[in-house]
């Protein structure tokens, strides 16, 4: 029993750790966004399939404004590698 407290006590702060390194990494990021070096988007999930709607979305947005509503992306498809990837559609 103590053992296994003890594992989620661990697992818990380094979860914690990673989190606040994760925050400092996005804090000196954002430094960037800031100067107009970067567009910096902070995604609130990761993985092929969040990213795919995120494009979808994000690239209809941009069509509909450039093309008056003429041209829209029907489906997107993103690869991180040969064995993981989404495909996105509504």
């Amino acid at each position: 029993m103590w053992n296994n407290l003890e594992a989620q006590y661990r697992e818990t702060l380094a979860r914690l750790h990673q989190q606040q390194e994760r925050q400092a990494q996005v804090d000196w990021l954002k430094q960037f966004s800031y100067t107009k070096i970067t567009q910096l988007r902070i995604l609130p999930a990761t993985g092929c399939e969040r990213f795919a709607e995120y494009l979808y979305h994000t690239i209809n947005d941009f069509l509909a404004v450039e093309t008056n509503g003429r041209v829209k992306a029907t489906k997107i498809e993103v690869y991180e590698h040969e064995r993981n990837s989404a495909c996105y559609e509504e």
